[in-house]
């Protein structure tokens, strides 16, 4: 999961950043506030990853609550991103083709992490879901499945690296987090936290960028509208 937050956050980065510090011109408000709603939704998602990280050492019943108000929140961020199709467009054509294999309804990575962890809540897969490389690789294939419209019908290739690479990681999983001391997590806790730090920074960066673009009174007018 900290994986799929972190891959977002390095697309949004790259186009906003080329939308806001690579263009001259007016910036379009509806655009700009947007892009501004996805960031913030991930900055809320990457907070609540970083305490799950700290709960996951000692499990408990906040766990099981923010591992569910997570899951409300990516599902949330699916259906935004999904909405957003046509804005994000006008940014690059490229900008929504990388994100349909997150934001596709019956396939995409974000729906599998939700079935994920509606089934085992505790499992080190719904924890930490896929290693670099092997999200690369799904991400890889299913970029070559990707149109303006979402993922073809066809996309066959795409499901089976997906259920290979998620097959190898469940062979090793550790089911119940419970069972086991947080020592034994430590070495990908420390890792999906150095994802996450990385993930918060380009967040941060992006909104320095819009501040920077539109000035500080229109970016804060954005925000109260987004807060209505």
């Amino acid at each position: 999961m900290f994986e799929l937050l972190s891959k977002l956050a390095e697309i949004f980065s790259s186009y906003g950043q080329q939308y806001f510090t690579g263009r001259r011109g007016a910036k379009d408000a509806k655009v700009a506030q947007c892009l501004l709603d996805v960031i913030l939704a991930l900055q809320e998602l990457i907070a609540r990853g970083e305490r799950i990280l700290l709960l996951a050492e000692e499990p408990d019943e906040e766990f099981a609550d923010q591992l569910e108000r997570q899951i409300d929140g990516l599902e949330a961020l699916r259906t935004k991103l999904e909405g957003a199709r046509a804005l994000l467009t006008t940014i690059d054509v490229e900008f929504y083709l990388d994100l349909v294999v997150f934001v596709d309804v019956k396939s995409g990575l974000l729906k599998r992490w939700d079935q994920q962890a509606r089934r085992s809540a505790y499992s080190t897969t719904t924890l930490f879901f896929l290693p670099p490389d092997d999200l690369c690789a799904a991400l890889e294939s299913g970029r070559s499945h990707a149109n303006a419209q979402g993922m073809e019908l066809d996309r066959s290739d795409y499901l089976l690296v997906l259920a290979e690479r998620l097959a190898q990681v469940r062979a090793t999983e550790i089911r119940d987090i419970r069972r086991v001391s947080g020592t034994e997590l430590g070495p990908e806790i420390g890792a999906a936290r150095t994802r996450l730090d990385g993930a918060r920074k380009l967040c941060r960066s992006l909104l320095e960028s819009m501040e920077q673009t539109l000035g500080a009174e229109a970016l804060a007018r954005l925000r109260r509208e987004l807060a209505r």
